[in-house]
């Protein structure tokens, strides 16, 4: 089952005029939060099995997603450290396998999404990115 770590656990001070005291995470985007889109868009593209390293009002995420029809996981980063300490608390999660790390404010797409795990599953010593494009729009 593909799993999926999602960063999300910063405060977007560059992004507080849209933020406000809202994690960066959850600033709406066409009426959903943008972390929803990109849930959304991980289950679709067939990851089942999501982690969410939270932070900033970690809370609001939490209780926002917390029905959510996709299988998550939630990892609190109490000092918001940078990313290399906020992937280690899913290390558990995740053990030996491969897994698709993505961020909180990223968009893609899914078929995206899917050719990147379709490059990790074949040489598990590959890195799978993309190049930021501007069009992306919410789906």
């Amino acid at each position: 089952m593909p799993k999926a770590v999602i960063l999300a656990a910063g405060r977007g001070t560059r992004m507080q005029d849209a933020a406000g005291d809202l994690p960066k995470a959850m600033i709406p985007l066409a009426g959903k939060p943008m972390l929803e889109h990109i849930l959304h868009r991980l289950s679709s593209a067939g990851f089942t099995d999501v982690a969410l390293v939270v932070g900033h009002r970690a809370g609001a995420i939490e209780s926002h997603f917390a029905s959510y029809p996709l299988q998550l996981t939630f990892f609190r980063q109490t000092e918001l450290n940078g990313t290399a300490p906020a992937l280690l608390l899913a290390r558990g999660f995740v053990g030996n396998h491969p897994f698709l790390l993505t961020f909180g404010d990223i968009l893609t797409s899914v078929d995206d999404y899917r050719r990147m795990w379709s490059r990790l599953t074949a040489d598990p010593h590959a890195v799978a990115r993309r190049r930021p494009q501007t069009r992306d729009r919410p789906a």
